[in-house]
């Protein structure tokens, strides 16, 4: 029917997967020609294991436009990954016109960090909970994350946050 739009994602890897499809909603429409070889492919996760910083709206990503998915490799040591200009996807902005998420995992023994240049947000080491998260990027290039912890940039000191309230029937345990 002309006029209709049909949103879909692939779910899947090494080029086997599912398309589903959704007619409800109406997709962001990009302009413009990227080649497939100036992009990592969207159903691919990049792995990260140093201190790094990403600039989103630039092929920052082995010379490659980044994709939405991130390993956070904490094996040897505490990793911070920042990223500016999270509202752009594949080297569009589409921070007025739609909204994208990245997912975010931590895979080794050390705790992650993801940074956006006003707020910090912290994933436990692998194995203790929550050691992946999924963000949005706010118009503003901030991201909203579901990780608990989260503190701004100046602070030194994350902050815990809970649903509702925080019961404990048993020892807890708290970090220096």
């Amino acid at each position: 029917m002309k006029g209709s739009s049909l949103d879909c994602n692939c779910y899947g890897a090494f080029g086997n997967g599912y398309l589903s499809c959704d007619a409800s909603e109406t997709p962001v429409k990009f302009t413009g020609s990227i080649p497939a070889g100036d992009y990592i492919l969207s159903d691919s996760c990049l792995t990260v294991n140093t201190d790094s910083t990403l600039d989103i709206r630039f092929p920052a990503c082995a010379f490659k436009y980044c994709p939405a998915c991130f390993y956070i490799d904490t094996s040897s040591n505490d990793v911070t990954l920042t990223m500016s200009n999270c509202g752009y996807f594949i080297g569009m902005d589409a921070t007025g016109v739609g909204n994208v998420q990245y997912h975010f995992t931590n895979i080794g023994i050390n705790t992650a960090k993801i940074a956006d240049g006003s707020y910090v947000h912290t994933l436990p080491p692998y194995g203790e909970g929550q050691s992946a998260t999924i963000c949005s990027c706010t118009p503003n290039n901030v991201f909203i994350c579901s990780a608990s912890t989260i503190r701004t940039t100046a602070a030194s000191t994350g902050v815990a946050n809970f649903p509702e309230s925080l019961s404990v029937t048993d020892a807890v345990k708290f970090a220096s």
